[in-house]
């Protein structure tokens, strides 16, 4: 795997020294956010040597795409659409979507439905142009089984894959099991740590994650591994330096 960061551990430092920085201290990629990072019109040059691997938002818990406003639902769409665009511009080759936000006065199996028929409007889109729609499993209350997930993500076709978030995991299940029942259609990980008593994130290296193993069971996967992390109050950049460090020790075992 390579190391990649996402931009959100800088904060709210312009786009071109998030794109430096994350060079300067050794990482391979840096994963941008849509909304925040970059829109439609952005105009990205990064520094030679630093890839930008995948599109990223948090937009979709504002317009999830199982929504029953189909106003809101169909903005959901336009975001996923936009995002696609905008990575096949860029050359990235995945663009993050959270599928859906589940509630309890849903019809789960419907919930399911309207969010795949969604996903799959992103979908031929992301297939003209060459772009993999990578889906996280997330605390939205819907495809917290492993299994579970990976069959709706198989069954969504050919454009779609995983993309796995191994601090998620951890409140739900194992990260271990996730990521072996999700070998082979994985297009996507994020690396975050979590702190099982306080049930909270950490820093990487700081928590409960078994790392040794999650990097084991992730041996077929050959693509960036994005270290997705909160700036530190005190320093703009002490956050990114650390998860440099600890996602060299991480990817070393």
């Amino acid at each position: 795997m390579k190391a990649g960061i996402n931009a959100w551990v800088f904060g709210r430092l312009p786009l071109e020294e998030k794109l430096n920085a994350a060079k300067q201290l050794g990482f391979e990629g840096i994963e941008l956010n849509f909304g925040d990072d970059v829109d439609e019109k952005a105009k990205v040059e990064p520094p030679s040597g630093l890839s930008l691997p995948s599109l990223c938002t948090g937009l979709f818990w504002k317009y999830p795409l199982n929504s029953p406003d189909e106003g809101i639902r169909k903005k959901g769409i336009e975001i996923g659409l936009q995002m696609v665009r905008l990575a096949s511009e860029l050359g990235a080759r995945t663009v993050l979507v959270v599928p859906g936000v589940n509630y309890q006065e849903a019809d789960y199996r419907k919930t399911l439905q309207v969010s795949s028929s969604s996903l799959k409007e992103i979908g031929k889109l992301a297939k003209d142009v060459g772009v993999k729609v990578g889906i996280e499993e997330v605390w939205n209350k819907m495809l917290y089984s492993p299994i579970e997930f990976a069959d709706f993500v198989k069954a969504l076709g050919d454009s779609f894959g995983a993309y796995f978030d191994v601090g998620n995991v951890m409140e739900i299940g194992y990260p271990v099991q996730w990521a072996r029942e999700l070998s082979g259609i994985i297009v996507g990980v994020h690396f975050k740590d979590y702190n099982l008593d306080r049930r909270q994130f950490v820093p990487l290296l700081q928590g409960d994650v078994p790392w040794k193993e999650v990097v084991n069971a992730l041996a077929s996967y050959q693509g960036f591994a994005i270290a997705e992390l909160s700036q530190y109050k005190g320093d703009k950049l002490q956050a990114a330096r650390d998860a440099a460090s600890a996602m060299k020790t991480i990817l070393s075992l």
